[in-house]
């Protein structure tokens, strides 16, 4: 099977390397680390941003803030990103618990011109992050961190200097 993809021109990598430079990964089973690369090659890109933006923290330290609702006149970018909450929740990233109690707050909290653009809320819910999902989010953003890192432009310029001058002379680009 593949061990790596690329996504808009970054290279990833799902084989041992990401694991090896990821200490929060370093304890990961073999059957851990298939499941977490089949889940990445099925991941689509609102389901990549939904779970690179969800924070790790238990259910009890959630806030109000940390909702998110359904409403009754909800715009197609809300629309698409339940639907990305509900495929991460069936591939067992997320956990989705349903808040009815916020609902009636989470009207009451609605700026008027909100409310009549979206609609009464229908629902909310919060996100949690589960094992699994931490770890797949763990290697998106070491994969993309060292993507990033490989090719920024400072690494570059670094890699030019380093070539165009002897070891011993090379000195790194004082930081401003």
């Amino acid at each position: 099977m593949r061990q790596t993809a690329e996504f808009a021109g970054v290279k990833i990598s799902f084989g041992e390397q990401a694991y090896a430079l990821n200490p929060s990964l370093s304890g990961t089973t073999l059957p851990q680390r298939r499941e977490i690369r089949d889940v990445l090659y099925k991941l689509t890109a609102e389901e990549v941003e939904r779970l690179l933006h969800r924070t790790e923290y238990p259910p009890e330290k959630l806030s109000p803030e940390d909702l998110n609702c359904d409403y009754e006149k909800a715009t197609s970018d809300m629309m698409k990103y339940r639907w990305a909450d509900k495929e991460l929740s069936e591939m067992k990233l997320f956990r989705l618990i349903e808040k009815p109690e916020f609902t009636d707050d989470q009207h009451s909290r609605l700026p008027p011109d909100v409310r009549a653009k979206l609609g009464d809320p229908s629902g909310c819910y919060q996100i949690v992050l589960t094992p699994l999902g931490s770890n797949v989010k763990s290697v998106l953003v070491t994969e993309l961190s060292r993507a990033f890192s490989a090719s920024s432009p400072r690494v570059l310029e670094e890699r030019d200097l380093r070539e165009k001058n002897k070891p011993s002379e090379y000195r790194p680009p004082k930081k401003n």
